[in-house]
C-alpha cells in the first residue's frame, strides 16, 4: 500500500516545470532580442527622420560590409568607435570618449569641437521624451534593425537633437546635442546616428 501513495509531483511535471522556468528567466533577460545574428555583416540603409534629410547623398544606399563601409560613399575616411556592447563610426575630425559611468549605464561624448554629442548606453539612458512638446518633431524609425526614435527642434524654443534606440530592457543608447544646429550640421548628426549597432 505504500507504494500506491502519492509520493509528489512526477517527474515529468517537475522537468515541465523547470523548463517553464528556465523559459521565463530567458523572457525576462531579453528573450529573442539578446540573440545575435552573427552571419550577417550587412548595416540596412538608415532611414531618415524626416524627408528634408538626405543622408547617403547622390550615391545610392550602402549594403555592404562593416570594412568596405569605411572606404565607400559618405563612409569613406569615417572611423569605427567600438565599445563592449555597442560601435558607431565617426567622420573625419571626430573623436569620441568615455566620461564616466552610473551603475549600468555608460555616459560619453563625440566630439569635432565645434559641436558635441553626448551618449548614455544602458538601462538608464534617456528616452527623449517630447512626444507631447511642440517645439519638436518626434518621428519613428529604425537604426540597424533596431527600434529608433528621432528627435530635431521645429521651433526656436527647442533645442535637443537626438535619437534614442533600443535593442531590449537592459541595452539601449540616446545620442543628442542641446546645441543649435544648421540643417548642414543636424544632418551630419544623424549620419553618425544612423551607423549605431547595438
Amino acid at each position: 500500500m505504500a507504494d500506491s501513495e502519492n509520493k509528489g509531483p512526477s517527474i515529468a511535471l517537475t522537468v515541465l516545470l523547470g523548463l517553464g522556468a528556465l523559459f521565463l528567466l530567458w523572457l525576462f533577460t531579453g528573450g529573442p532580442e539578446r540573440v545575435e545574428n552573427k552571419d550577417n555583416p550587412f548595416l540596412t540603409p538608415p532611414s531618415t527622420p524626416s524627408g528634408e534629410f538626405v543622408i547617403y547623398g547622390a550615391g545610392g544606399t550602402v549594403q555592404t560590409e562593416v570594412e568596405n563601409l569605411l572606404t565607400e560613399g559618405v563612409y569613406t575616411g569615417w572611423s569605427v568607435a567600438l565599445r563592449p556592447d555597442f560601435s558607431f563610426l565617426t567622420p573625419p575630425e571626430w573623436q569620441a570618449r568615455v566620461t564616466g559611468n552610473f551603475e549600468d549605464t555608460e555616459f560619453g561624448e563625440i566630439t569635432n569641437g565645434n559641436i558635441t554629442l553626448q551618449y548614455q548606453y544602458g538601462p538608464e539612458a534617456n528616452e527623449l521624451l517630447f512626444e507631447d512638446n511642440l517645439s519638436y518633431e518626434v518621428v519613428y524609425g529604425q537604426v540597424n534593425g533596431r527600434q529608433a526614435k528621432f528627435v530635431r527642434p521645429v521651433t526656436d524654443t527647442g533645442e535637443t537633437t537626438g535619437a534614442f534606440i533600443k535593442r531590449n530592457r537592459r541595452k539601449r543608447i540616446t545620442v543628442f546635442t542641446n546645441e543649435e544646429l544648421t540643417p548642414e550640421q543636424e544632418q551630419e548628426v544623424f549620419e553618425i546616428i544612423n551607423t549605431i549597432r547595438i
